[in-house]
């Protein structure tokens, strides 16, 4: 069974737990209770993704990208709100077409692995412009929270490598807080609508 930190403090009021590197190559070890495993990615041993959704919600998978993709993400419409789950492993790097649109309502969260001041770096990187660029063409609000930033002793800067952005009209209804585990390198990013 896949351990989940307990950090992730899991109430009644979770809905939709989005995971990356979770690193199982079956989805037998994939299991939270009172979720369904709404779908997942396990070829990728070093990296892989799940979603899960509570057992009374209304869902459905949408898409998913490709096997072959380094690139990986899954989009469930839960609701009347698409979800979508990505993880950009760090040899991977955008391009204009590598992320996937979908129209409003929806939620993007990921560990995108790009540099962006926007989001608490002190430079910028090519990727992080690209992300940056494709959430504007896309109409997309970074949910940004400077307080929740993280402080990365690696490149000497608060950051936050785990973002969301939400369809622009959607997103003043978002909140989000973070929760952070030093002692086991595990975050929580936390997103409630009201």
């Amino acid at each position: 069974m896949l351990k989940v930190s307990p950090m992730l403090n899991l109430t009644s009021l979770s809905k939709v737990i989005l995971l990356q590197e979770t690193h199982c190559q079956t989805d037998d070890k994939l299991v939270l209770p009172e979720f369904i495993l709404g779908a997942s990615t396990t070829l990728n041993n070093h990296h892989g993704m799940a979603t899960f959704v509570k057992r009374d919600m209304q869902w459905s998978l949408k898409a998913r990208s490709s096997p072959e993709s380094m690139l990986e993400w899954l989009a469930v419409k839960v609701q009347d709100t698409t979800i979508i789950n990505v993880y950009i492993p760090p040899p991977v790097h955008l391009t204009d077409t590598s992320l996937p649109s979908f129209s409003f309502p929806c939620l993007y969260a990921a560990d995108f692995n790009c540099h962006h001041t926007d989001w608490g770096y002190s430079r910028c990187t090519q990727d992080g412009e690209c992300l940056n660029n494709w959430a504007s063409a896309n109409n997309l609000t970074l949910l940004y929270n400077l307080t929740a930033s993280i402080p990365r002793p690696r490149w000497t800067t608060g950051s936050n490598p785990d973002l969301a952005f939400a369809s622009t009209s959607f997103a003043d209804n978002i909140s989000i807080s973070r929760s952070i585990n030093y002692k086991q390198s595990s975050e929580a990013l936390e997103l409630s609508q009201g």
